[in-house]
């Protein structure tokens, strides 16, 4: 841990003298702006594409989850993701259960109804992971949020 110390007056080129009260000015006051080398890093964002989907009611075989639409999720990869579950896709009020979550390969068409998907395509993701773990670290998955019906049938 270290320190660098760096003076500015209000004639430098680095002048905060916009920022400071005016009597410190007239003074021509030294100012120190201390910068710690330790301070964390911006946190990179990590974009991912989501499908959401909502499950309907209905007679056989109008039930099912159905694709409503498509988007960007934008998620922190160093917290898990269950602690993000607001960016995920959340419960509505009146829902009957959790939305659960899944994967499918980046790129993949995403079918109209997610009961009718191909073998192997819709691997539950666990929420205990960070984003990094289960989509890659250069998005070779993307998410599905499969909404609960809301009420009754």
């Amino acid at each position: 841990f270290w320190l660098k110390l760096l003076s500015i007056t209000p004639s430098s080129p680095l002048s905060i003298h916009n920022y400071i009260p005016r009597c410190c000015c007239r003074r021509r006051a030294t100012f120190r702006l201390i910068i710690m080398a330790d301070a964390p890093a911006p946190v990179l964002m990590m974009d991912i594409k989501r499908h959401v989907y909502n499950a309907r009611g209905g007679a056989p075989p109008h039930r099912g989850s159905y694709h409503t639409a498509s988007d960007t999720a934008t998620v922190d990869p160093t917290v898990s993701l269950r602690d993000q579950m607001e960016k995920l896709g959340q419960s509505q009020p009146g829902s009957m259960s959790d939305p659960k979550f899944a994967r499918i390969p980046k790129g993949k068409e995403p079918p109209n109804k997610w009961e009718e998907r191909e073998d192997g395509c819709g691997e539950e993701i666990d929420l205990d992971s960070k984003p990094d773990e289960v989509f890659g670290k250069n998005g070779e998955y993307e998410l599905v949020a499969l909404l609960p019906m809301r009420g009754m049938d």
